[in-house]
C-alpha cells in the first residue's frame, strides 16, 4: 500500500471512524440478561445502556449490568443487515452529536461546573468522542484543548493521529504544535510522516510547506519519493506557465517511475473531515517557487546530495537508492 493510499484509508476510514459502524460481517448473538434472553445483532453501547436490533428486527435496550453473558453465533440474516448498518450508523451519529454538544457546553462552563462535565466523557467511546475532540483542539478555552489533547493521546485507534498531526499544522501555539508532533510519531511513526506526506502533496500552499519542513525535520529517507513527486509537481507547472508566455517549448517532465509506489498517485486527494486544509488547484509562479524551494531543501537534508532543482536526477537517485517494494 503506498504512503498516500494509506493516509487516505486512514483519514476517510478510520478517521471517520467507519468501521466500528459498519463492519464487513454482522455476527449475531444471544445476550443472556438476568431474566431473558435476546437474540440480535449490537449496535452499540452508551452511558451503561447497551443497544440491539434483535433478530426480529426491533431496537432493544437494556443496562449492561443485567448482562450476564454473550453467546456469538451465526452471521445475521441478509435481511437484518441493511438495518442493522443503518441502525448502528444512526447511534453513532447520535453519539457524536452528543459529544460534540458537552464540549461546547464544557466551554461555556465555569471551573465548579467543569469535573461533573467531564466525567460525562467516560460514557463515549473512541468512535463516539473522537470528533469532538478533534473539535476540542482547537478550542479557545485551554482546559477543553488540554482535556481534548489528553484523550486523543490515549486514544488507541490510528485514527486519533489526524487531528494531532492538524494542530500541527494549523495552530499558531508552537508550544502546543510541538507537543502535538511528538505525540503523534510516538504513537504512530509511519503513519504520521505518510499523513505529512499526503498533506505535502494535497494541500493549500502554507500547509504543504509546514508539511514539508516537518517531512525535512524526521530526516526519514522514507518521505523521499513523495517529496520527488512534489518538486514533479512544482517542475510540471513552472514549465506550463512559462510555456503559456511562450518563454520555453519544453515538454514537463514525467515522474513516472521513482518506485512503483509512485506510479498511478493523484496530487489533489479530496479533502477529508478532520484534516481539514485546502487543495490547491493553480499555484502563482512565486508560491511555486517558494514549494520548489522548501521541497529541494528537505531532499537535500534528508539525502545529502546537493542535486538542486533537477527533478530527473531526483528520480534516479531515489529509484537507484530506495529500498526494493
Amino acid at each position: 500500500m503506498t504512503a498516500p493510499t494509506r493516509a487516505l484509508r486512514t483519514i476517510g476510514q478510520l478517521a471517520l471512524l467507519a468501521l466500528p459502524i459498519a463492519a464487513t460481517t454482522l455476527p449475531a448473538a444471544d445476550f443472556h440478561l438476568g431474566d431473558r434472553t435476546l437474540s440480535g445483532v449490537w449496535i452499540g453501547e452508551a452511558e451503561g445502556i447497551v443497544h440491539i436490533l434483535t433478530i426480529e428486527g426491533e431496537r432493544e435496550r437494556f443496562d449492561r449490568n443485567e448482562l450476564r453473558w454473550i453467546d456469538w453465533h451465526a452471521l445475521a440474516p441478509p435481511e437484518l443487515e441493511k438495518k442493522a448498518v443503518e441502525e448502528r450508523e444512526k447511534f453513532i451519529r447520535e453519539r457524536r452529536k452528543e459529544a460534540r454538544k458537552l464540549i461546547r457546553e464544557l466551554e461555556r462552563a465555569d471551573e465548579p461546573e467543569r469535573p461533573s462535565l467531564i466525567a460525562r466523557f467516560d460514557g463515549f467511546d473512541e468512535a463516539q468522542s473522537l470528533h469532538a475532540f478533534s473539535d476540542g483542539l482547537e478550542s479557545k478555552a485551554e482546559h477543553v484543548r488540554e482535556l481534548s489533547f489528553e484523550r486523543l493521546a490515549g486514544f488507541e485507534s490510528e485514527a486519533a493521529v489526524v487531528p494531532l498531526v492538524r494542530v500541527h499544522l494549523k495552530t499558531r501555539d508552537a508550544a502546543f504544535a510541538a507537543r502535538a508532533l511528538e505525540v503523534a510519531r510516538k504513537k504512530q511513526p509511519e503513519l504520521t510522516r505518510e499523513l505529512y506526506e499526503y498533506v505535502a502533496q494535497s494541500a493549500g500552499l502554507d500547509h504543504r510547506v509546514r508539511a514539508i519542513e516537518t517531512l525535512a525535520g524526521f530526516g526519514d529517507r522514507a518521505a523521499l519519493p513523495a517529496l520527488v513527486r512534489v518538486l514533479a509537481y512544482v517542475d510540471m507547472n513552472v514549465r506550463a506557465t512559462l510555456a503559456r508566455t511562450k518563454e520555453i517549448r519544453e515538454v514537463p517532465v514525467n515522474l513516472g517511475g521513482v518506485t512503483s509506489a509512485a506510479q498511478g498517485v493523484t496530487i489533489d486527494l479530496p479533502q477529508m473531515e478532520l484534516i481539514q486544509v485546502q487543495t490547491s488547484v493553480r499555484i502563482p509562479t512565486e508560491s511555486l517557487q517558494r514549494l520548489g524551494n522548501a521541497t529541494v531543501g528537505a531532499l537535500e537534508s534528508i539525502s545529502g546530495r546537493p542535486l538542486g532543482n533537477d527533478v530527473e536526477a531526483w528520480a534516479t537517485y531515489v529509484r537507484e537508492t530506495q529500498p526494493k517494494e
